[in-house]
């Protein structure tokens, strides 16, 4: 049977931005080192939106730095907080091992339609 790390409501903010008094990137990590450490057979990691807490590169780009120090693959589902424009937009996080599992009712802020999947 193969073991995924399963993690729900990332809400990654910009650098120096915190929720709650909080920095989600630091928790994320904290809870990625833990699960890969105890669960070293996972066969990847699964992250359930919301990903980032509103949407923007940058917030994307700091997550996928965060990823890369982990060497399995990672799916990714958008949740409410997401922007698939920005997600796509931020082509590095696209040649990660990542795939977007979109919401197909969600349109674009940008141009009001909903972009493919590639």
């Amino acid at each position: 049977m193969d073991k995924l790390i399963l993690i729900t409501d990332l809400h990654i903010t910009s650098a120096g931005d915190q929720i709650i008094g909080l920095d989600p990137a630091t928790r994320l990590t904290q809870v990625l080192d833990a699960a890969t450490t105890d669960h070293p057979d996972a066969q990847a990691i699964v992250m359930m939106g919301d990903l980032t807490h509103h949407g923007r590169i940058d917030q994307y780009r700091r997550l996928k730095q965060l990823l890369d120090r982990y060497d399995l693959p990672k799916i990714a589902m958008l949740g409410n907080h997401d922007r698939r424009d920005a997600f796509f937009l931020c082509s590095k996080m696209r040649r990660a091992t990542t795939r977007a599992l979109c919401n197909p009712s969600r349109t674009s802020p940008t141009t009001g339609s909903s972009p493919s999947i590639p």
